[in-house]
């Protein structure tokens, strides 16, 4: 896992995925705190929630990379793909999606 990790870090997809997702989550909790001090202050009121959250999300998103069936059983897995599909998320929830909200969340 770490090797993966380690592989698919610098300037690649996997990379701009993870910086991409911790910006929204950052961006979304800058807004909802606007009034409430400064962002670095926020940060280090709580430095290891945010570590925590980071570190989830890059793990979360190496997953896919370092064993691509996952890790949920085939029964599990299929039922929540076809949940998925059935209301038609995968539509709205595309790479592409992912990747210019992530961006404009960098950029914000």
């Amino acid at each position: 896992f770490g090797e993966v990790l380690y592989r698919e870090s610098g300037f690649t997809s996997t990379a701009e995925m993870i910086n991409g997702r911790c910006a929204m989550i950052g961006f979304v909790l800058a807004v909802l705190n606007t009034f409430n001090g400064d962002l670095l202050e926020m940060i280090a009121k709580v430095p290891l929630a945010v570590i925590f959250v980071i570190a989830t999300i890059a793990a979360a998103s190496v997953v896919p990379k370092a064993t691509p069936g996952g890790y949920f059983p085939d029964n599990v897995n299929n039922a929540a793909m076809t949940a998925y599909t059935g209301a038609k998320l995968d539509e709205v929830f595309t790479y592409k999606t992912e990747l210019v909200n992530g961006r404009a969340a960098m950029l914000a």
